[in-house]
Protein backbone atom coordinates (compact mmCIF):
# COMPACT_ATOMS: atom_id res chain seq x y z
CA UNK A 1 0.00 0.00 0.00
CA UNK A 2 1.46 3.35 -0.85
CA UNK A 3 2.27 6.01 1.72
CA UNK A 4 -0.71 8.31 0.97
CA UNK A 5 -3.28 5.52 1.27
CA UNK A 6 -1.84 4.54 4.68
CA UNK A 7 -1.86 8.18 5.79
CA UNK A 8 -5.47 8.61 4.67
CA UNK A 9 -6.62 5.44 6.48
CA UNK A 10 -4.80 6.39 9.69
CA UNK A 11 -6.29 9.89 9.55
CA UNK A 12 -9.84 8.50 9.19
CA UNK A 13 -9.30 6.07 12.08
CA UNK A 14 -7.84 8.83 14.27
CA UNK A 15 -10.73 11.19 13.60
CA UNK A 16 -13.24 8.41 14.32
CA UNK A 17 -11.59 7.49 17.62
CA UNK A 18 -11.13 10.99 18.93
CA UNK A 19 -14.24 12.78 17.70
CA UNK A 20 -16.14 14.16 20.67
CA UNK A 21 -13.10 14.25 22.96
CA UNK A 22 -13.14 18.02 22.89
CA UNK A 23 -16.81 18.23 23.89
CA UNK A 24 -17.62 21.27 25.99
CA UNK A 25 -20.63 19.71 27.71
CA UNK A 26 -22.93 22.32 26.15
CA UNK A 27 -25.72 21.82 23.61
CA UNK A 28 -29.11 20.19 23.24
CA UNK A 29 -29.69 16.54 24.15
CA UNK A 30 -32.71 14.23 24.10
CA UNK A 31 -36.09 15.47 22.94
CA UNK A 32 -36.59 19.01 21.72
CA UNK A 33 -38.03 21.21 24.47
CA UNK A 34 -41.55 22.32 23.44
CA UNK A 35 -42.42 26.01 23.74
CA UNK A 36 -45.89 25.33 25.17
CA UNK A 37 -44.76 23.44 28.29
CA UNK A 38 -45.14 25.23 31.65
CA UNK A 39 -41.99 26.64 33.27
CA UNK A 40 -41.88 25.84 37.00
CA UNK A 41 -39.13 26.01 39.58
CA UNK A 42 -37.69 23.15 41.58
CA UNK A 43 -39.24 24.41 44.82
CA UNK A 44 -42.75 24.24 43.33
CA UNK A 45 -42.27 20.62 42.29
CA UNK A 46 -40.76 19.56 45.63
CA UNK A 47 -43.45 21.41 47.63
CA UNK A 48 -46.37 19.83 45.71
CA UNK A 49 -45.14 16.72 43.89
CA UNK A 50 -48.62 15.20 43.56
CA UNK A 51 -49.78 18.30 41.65
CA UNK A 52 -47.11 17.70 38.98
CA UNK A 53 -47.03 13.89 38.94
CA UNK A 54 -47.46 12.56 35.40
CA UNK A 55 -46.81 15.98 33.87
CA UNK A 56 -43.96 17.30 31.77
CA UNK A 57 -42.56 20.70 32.75
CA UNK A 58 -39.57 22.95 32.09
CA UNK A 59 -37.08 23.66 34.87
CA UNK A 60 -34.06 25.93 34.81
CA UNK A 61 -31.01 25.99 37.00
CA UNK A 62 -27.34 25.20 37.21
CA UNK A 63 -25.97 21.69 36.85
CA UNK A 64 -24.07 21.44 40.12
CA UNK A 65 -22.91 17.83 39.75
CA UNK A 66 -22.96 15.17 37.05
CA UNK A 67 -22.37 11.45 37.46
CA UNK A 68 -19.08 10.46 35.74
CA UNK A 69 -21.01 7.96 33.59
CA UNK A 70 -23.67 10.58 32.71
CA UNK A 71 -26.54 8.60 34.25
CA UNK A 72 -27.80 11.48 36.45
CA UNK A 73 -27.13 15.08 37.38
CA UNK A 74 -28.08 17.55 40.08
CA UNK A 75 -29.97 20.66 39.01
CA UNK A 76 -29.82 23.56 41.46
CA UNK A 77 -32.03 26.65 41.52
CA UNK A 78 -31.08 28.88 44.42
CA UNK A 79 -31.27 26.90 47.66
CA UNK A 80 -33.23 24.06 46.04
CA UNK A 81 -31.71 21.15 44.16
CA UNK A 82 -32.80 17.78 42.85
CA UNK A 83 -31.30 14.77 41.10
CA UNK A 84 -32.52 14.26 37.53
CA UNK A 85 -32.14 11.17 35.36
CA UNK A 86 -31.67 11.62 31.59
CA UNK A 87 -33.94 9.45 29.45
CA UNK A 88 -32.39 7.93 26.32
CA UNK A 89 -29.08 9.80 26.49
CA UNK A 90 -26.16 10.36 28.85
CA UNK A 91 -24.99 13.75 29.98
CA UNK A 92 -21.36 14.76 29.52
CA UNK A 93 -19.73 15.18 32.97
CA UNK A 94 -18.24 18.44 31.61
CA UNK A 95 -21.77 19.84 31.88
CA UNK A 96 -21.27 20.46 35.62
CA UNK A 97 -21.22 24.17 36.38
CA UNK A 98 -23.32 25.11 33.36
CA UNK A 99 -26.78 26.63 33.05
CA UNK A 100 -29.56 24.34 31.81
CA UNK A 101 -33.20 24.26 30.81
CA UNK A 102 -34.62 20.78 31.40
CA UNK A 103 -37.74 19.26 29.84
CA UNK A 104 -38.68 16.92 32.69
CA UNK A 105 -41.34 14.35 33.44
CA UNK A 106 -42.38 14.24 37.09
CA UNK A 107 -43.30 10.98 38.84
CA UNK A 108 -44.45 11.19 42.44
CA UNK A 109 -44.57 8.10 44.64
CA UNK A 110 -45.27 7.52 48.31
CA UNK A 111 -41.97 8.92 49.55
CA UNK A 112 -40.03 9.90 46.43
CA UNK A 113 -40.25 12.29 43.54
CA UNK A 114 -38.44 11.19 40.39
CA UNK A 115 -37.55 13.72 37.71
CA UNK A 116 -36.70 12.30 34.30
CA UNK A 117 -34.99 14.60 31.78
CA UNK A 118 -36.69 13.98 28.44
CA UNK A 119 -34.59 16.76 26.91
CA UNK A 120 -32.08 19.36 28.01
CA UNK A 121 -30.52 22.52 26.65
CA UNK A 122 -27.18 23.45 28.24
CA UNK A 123 -25.48 26.81 27.91
CA UNK A 124 -21.96 27.85 28.88
CA UNK A 125 -22.38 30.06 31.92
CA UNK A 126 -23.93 29.41 35.31
CA UNK A 127 -26.07 32.14 36.83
Amino acid sequence: MNYFKKLFIHTIIGVSLFSGCGSSGSGDFGLEIPDDVAMVNIQEVLDAPDKYSGQRVKLTGNISTCCPSGCNFTLQDGAFKTIIFPQGYKLDPKSAGKRATVYAEITSGEENVVLTAMGISITEGAK
